[in-house]
């Protein structure tokens, strides 16, 4: 006398109940991951035009007639992405520097990342 193996319906109908619940939140947490990955990678080359920018303006600082304004904005491309860039400048004339931040974003008021600068003139 050997008992038939297998599930019941009651325990097959949990399992399904259980897989059930899981899989939806589970499938959330890859949105939320995926979402946050794509932000991440946004700042990342956010990051990368602002570092940019100092250093085209740390380059032409050099220049002897170069002079910079106080406030400059303009676009550049970057992996496939139109960047929008701003760029404020406060001189502090008793220590003779120049304080330089560069605000960059998908949008022209939009400030995904930020770097600032001290240079001496």
């Amino acid at each position: 006398m050997n008992p038939e193996r297998g599930f019941s319906l009651v325990e097959v109908l949990v399992a399904l109940m259980i897989v059930g619940l899981a899989l939806p939140a589970l499938l959330g947490q890859m949105q939320s991951q995926s979402d946050a990955q794509g932000s991440l990678r946004n700042k990342t080359l956010a990051l990368y035009v602002a570092q940019n920018k100092i250093a085209e303006y740390r380059l032409r600082m050099r220049e002897p007639n170069f002079t910079l304004s106080e406030s400059e904005t303009g676009e550049v491309e970057m992996a496939g992405v139109r960047w929008h860039w701003r760029s404020t400048s406060t001189k502090f004339p008793d220590i003779g520097a120049r304080q330089v931040e560069v605000f960059v974003g998908l949008k022209p008021d939009d400030s995904l990342s930020s770097v600032m600068a001290v240079f001496s003139e």
